[in-house]
């Protein structure tokens, strides 16, 4: 827990190799079909879109186990983050992602849509 704790942290201070690296070494024990490392990594996916990568969030994403609450969770905050910055056909993309999981993430983006952007 104390590695992806500091795994957010260096994410957060933007440090997104610090963080993958960190999150890396996190076993992948898996609970209940969600994986510890996953959900250090869904973290660092959702900071690094907010700081403008979101290609390169979209990388860490698809690296995610399937049809896990980390995966979806990360599509969700993404597709919410470009809904709310005015890409509401990405974040629909990511809705349509993370809808077989989740039908939250349709409804999530497209209450983004009345949201100011900015």
């Amino acid at each position: 827990k104390l590695k992806k704790e500091i795994a957010l942290s260096l994410a957060k201070a933007n440090d997104f190799i610090g963080a993958l690296n960190v999150a890396d070494s996190i076993p992948n024990f898996d609970r209940g079909n969600n994986l510890e490392r996953d959900f250090a990594k869904e973290g660092i996916a959702v900071a690094m879109a907010k700081s403008g990568d979101v290609e390169g969030a979209l990388r860490i994403v698809d690296d995610l186990k399937e049809k896990t609450w980390a995966k979806t969770n990360a599509l969700i905050a993404i597709g919410e983050y470009q809904a709310d910055r005015g890409d509401l056909h990405g974040g629909m993309q990511m809705a349509a992602q993370a809808a077989d999981h989740s039908p939250y993430a349709l409804w999530g983006i497209a209450t983004s849509e009345s949201r100011p952007s900015g």
